[in-house]
């Protein structure tokens, strides 16, 4: 049996990388050329009650990468703070207020069909974030995640060890990275059937 580890939570950026992040920035031409990709990391939730913003505090500054593409900061506030924000409080379900009166059954459904729901909000949001600012200035962005079972040195009869999430959001900035990423799944790694089942369009698991 497998222990759940939180999703996607903060982590510094070596631990990202060990967890398979890919660099913050990528660069064409075998390392040579332009910025051909940008990689933000990304929050999804500490645990089930918790409200968790999508990006840390050093990128809330559009990034010079995008704003080179034309990506201003009213933009990158609009969709990357605000809409994103908004998306981000539906990872903290509303039974968490009235959590110790429920049952647990009633927590599973809850906690799963906020799950559900966060979900879909997720993948609309980079979607409009998509069709309403980035293509037209030549971008393209995605949610990744990648999945990894670490030793749980915190439980020792857990032979299956503890599942850890890096999570991030990238941004193709040509038009060949543009289809590669398009073509990428949202979550690579190490996937389980965990208590709300596996969704084929899911972008985050918990």
């Amino acid at each position: 049996h497998h222990t759940m580890g939180n999703v996607c939570t903060s982590i510094d950026d070596y631990n990202r990388s060990l967890l398979g992040a890919p660099p913050r920035v990528i660069l064409g031409n075998n390392g040579n050329g332009p910025p051909v990709r940008l990689n933000i990391p990304f929050n999804v939730r500490g645990f089930a009650c918790a409200n968790v913003p999508g990006i840390r505090d050093a990128d809330l500054t559009v990034p010079p990468e995008l704003a080179e593409k034309g990506v201003t900061q009213d933009e990158w506030t609009e969709w990357m703070v605000n809409n994103l924000g908004r998306v981000q409080r539906l990872a903290r379900p509303a039974c968490c207020d009235i959590l110790l009166t429920l049952s647990t059954l009633f927590l599973s459904v809850c906690f799963c069909n906020g799950y559900k729901s966060y979900n879909k909000a997720l993948l609309a949001w980079q979607n409009d974030f998509n069709e309403s600012v980035l293509k037209k200035k030549g971008v393209f962005v995605k949610t990744r995640a990648n999945a990894t079972m670490q030793i749980d040195h915190q439980n020792p009869h857990n032979r299956n060890g503890r599942r850890r999430t890096v999570c991030w959001i990238s941004f193709a900035l040509s038009p060949v990275e543009m289809e590669v990423l398009g073509n990428e799944p949202f979550r690579t790694g190490y996937q389980i059937d965990g208590c709300c089942g596996v969704e084929k369009d899911a972008v985050v698991l918990i």
